[in-house]
């Protein structure tokens, strides 16, 4: 990631020195399924576009962020995943399609993502975003800010979409053949660097280096 690699030169070490390996994700436990059974194990209803976040509910995260969008969009569903210091204040503005479930099992969240159409990280601060890469996993179509560590792992409108719109950016999703073409190439791109065969090989290749 050039984001890191960049924070690490700023204290005047040589880019040769520096190598930056991503944080791996588990394939057999990230990877989608059907749709519908996601949200019936879910209690999530069927009939509606459900836009999801998955992280820790702190102003780094920018929840107030999410709120305004759900806002802006009444008629889909906005669910986070996750807990924070945040999180009573995000209920306390009533907002009937803004759901908080809390912290959940790791081995439940492919299903929350499975159930989903589309992942928002509207962050403020970022350092890797590896919930984007567990996304991209489940096939779920991702939107990010333009921060952190974001931009090194979507290319814009390649594999997901980086915005500071992001009511337009969700609606995007709703064009069949623009989110099935974006699907197809965060799987190409999360198969080729960030499942742990790949980590591990990177991790062997510096080793043995030195």
């Amino acid at each position: 990631g050039s984001y890191l690699k960049n924070k690490i030169k700023a204290f005047g070490i040589s880019p040769n020195k520096i190598k930056v390996i991503p944080c791996g994700t588990d394939q057999k436990l990230f990877k989608p399924i059907n749709k519908k059974s996601a949200r019936k194990k879910l209690k999530l209803p069927l009939n509606k576009k459900i836009v999801l976040f998955v992280g820790t509910i702190v102003n780094e995260k920018n929840p107030k962020r999410i709120a305004s969008i759900a806002k802006q969009i009444p008629n889909r569903l906005f669910v986070l995943v996750g807990d924070g210091y945040m999180r009573k204040e995000i209920e306390s503005y009533g907002l009937a399609n803004l759901k908080v479930v809390g912290n959940r099992p790791q081995k439940e969240i492919p299903t929350w993502m499975s159930a989903a159409d589309c992942l928002i990280l509207p962050s403020k601060k970022e350092g890797f975003g590896l919930v984007l890469v567990e996304s991209m996993m489940c096939k779920l179509p991702v939107i990010g800010s333009n921060v952190g560590g974001i931009p090194d792992i979507i290319d814009n409108n390649k594999n997901g979409i980086i915005t500071n719109d992001f009511v337009s950016a969700i609606k995007k999703f709703d064009n069949k053949k623009f989110r099935g073409r974006l699907i197809k190439n965060a799987m190409k791109k999360v198969k080729a660097n960030y499942t742990w065969d790949i980590v591990t090989k990177k991790m062997v290749e510096v080793y043995e280096t030195i």
